[in-house]
């Protein structure tokens, strides 16, 4: 039996097939090209984002330095007694009341963390702790004038802090902090 007349094909003419391929083509480049753009976004926010970290922590830790009526300073361990309390949540000055403020370099699972932990000298607080820096291997508290022999002393107009990092290609952090 010889189709009709009126008979049409149950598939797609070559034409269809290409207009569809050149279709679709067309969407993988737009999407490459939005992946791309947002994979370089990242990593430049990652960027960003590291650099932020490091000047939050050396903000703190001048908040914390500043207000500061005593230090005591060891192997990754930072003591500092004063008035400088912060809340835990907001890390935003709280009312000024005698504290005690322990920064130190610990391990949590596996990676080393530069942690601070805030106490009320009278323990009726319970201490609050917060990790504010991710990768820390060592940190230092120095006298500005390296040349002197004299310890770190909370009368200090300045002190030297640095900071080494678990990752080898991330240069050191070495920074002034001007208190007063």
């Amino acid at each position: 039996m010889r189709p009709g007349p009126f008979y049409q094909s149950q598939g797609f003419t070559i034409m269809e097939m290409l207009a569809a391929t050149a279709l679709t083509s067309l969407l993988m480049i737009g999407v490459l090209a939005v992946m791309t753009s947002i994979a370089r976004e990242h990593r430049a926010a990652a960027i960003r984002s590291q650099r932020g970290i490091e000047t939050e922590l050396m903000e703190l830790l001048r908040w914390d330095l500043a207000n500061a009526t005593r230090i005591e300073s060891g192997a990754d361990r930072l003591v500092l007694s004063g008035h400088g309390v912060l809340d835990p949540q907001t890390q935003q000055p709280s009312m000024p009341r005698p504290c005690v403020v322990v920064y130190q370099v610990r391990q949590v699972n596996g990676r080393s963390w530069l942690s601070r932990q805030q106490s009320a000298a009278d323990q009726s607080v319970p201490p609050s702790v917060a990790m504010v820096g991710s990768g820390v291997r060592n940190m230092q508290v120095l006298p500005a004038d390296a040349s002197a022999n004299t310890g770190v002393s909370a009368a200090a107009d300045s002190l030297r802090v640095r900071l080494t990092w678990d990752d080898p290609a991330r240069p050191g952090l070495d920074t002034l902090l001007v208190l007063r």
